[in-house]
């Protein structure tokens, strides 16, 4: 379940967060998710070419860490992203940029 858009997370959560994309495969199920919003499993399945035991303990790190829910229609299972963790944790991230005064620096919260 989606969690209050307002309410920050907790530093440890974010590192959780990271550390679960730090895997290239959860890495891989997540953009795929991002880019296209809802997806049952078998489609992560066949379109990452990944056997359903490896891809169900990848999905179920990503759903332990809060990136992915999951809603079960009848015998399938749909996955999408978290979106409000997701603008948390992106919004977090930007908000650490320290570098303010490189003139060098390209980042979105430098450059407004």
């Amino acid at each position: 379940m989606s969690q209050d858009p307002n309410q920050q997370l907790a530093e440890s959560d974010i590192a959780d967060c990271l550390s679960v994309l730090g895997n290239l495969t959860r890495l891989q199920i997540f953009k795929l998710l991002v880019t296209k919003k809802t997806l049952c499993v078998g489609d992560i399945q066949e379109t990452l070419n990944i056997p359903a035991s490896t891809l169900s303990h990848h999905l179920n790190k990503l759903k332990t860490a809060g990136l992915v829910l999951q809603e079960r229609n009848n015998t399938t299972l749909y996955c999408s992203i978290d979106h409000d963790k997701f603008v948390k944790i992106m919004n977090y991230l930007y908000a650490q940029c320290f570098c303010l005064e490189d003139k060098d620096c390209y980042c979105p919260c430098c450059h407004q």
